[in-house]
């Protein structure tokens, strides 16, 4: 053999090697990868789940300090901004 055919084998036996290889892992890889996504964008959604909870906890926890008269008061303006938002006319009394 001469150092051309040795060499050719060499390449050869590299590519066969790396295409087993890619054949072998790639799929176990792709599948991770895309379970790997999935617990990223479960784990963002859970976040910004938290996130609002504490914001709604926060406000309760900030209107439970109000005497009556701001709890009123603080609810009127609520309920005024919500029939706005909604397009709904308030009856007068």
């Amino acid at each position: 053999m001469t150092k051309e055919d040795i060499q050719q084998l060499r390449v050869i036996v590299r590519e066969e090697l790396e295409s087993s290889i890619t054949i072998r892992v790639d799929p176990r890889f792709d599948s991770l990868g895309r379970r790997i996504e999935a617990l990223n964008y479960d784990i963002k959604e859970i976040c910004a789940m938290i996130s609002e909870f504490q914001k709604l906890t926060r406000q309760v926890a900030h209107f439970e300090k109000y005497d009556l008269e701001q709890k009123i008061l603080s609810s009127y303006k609520n309920i005024i901004s919500i029939t706005k938002e909604a397009g709904i006319t308030l009856p007068r009394t």
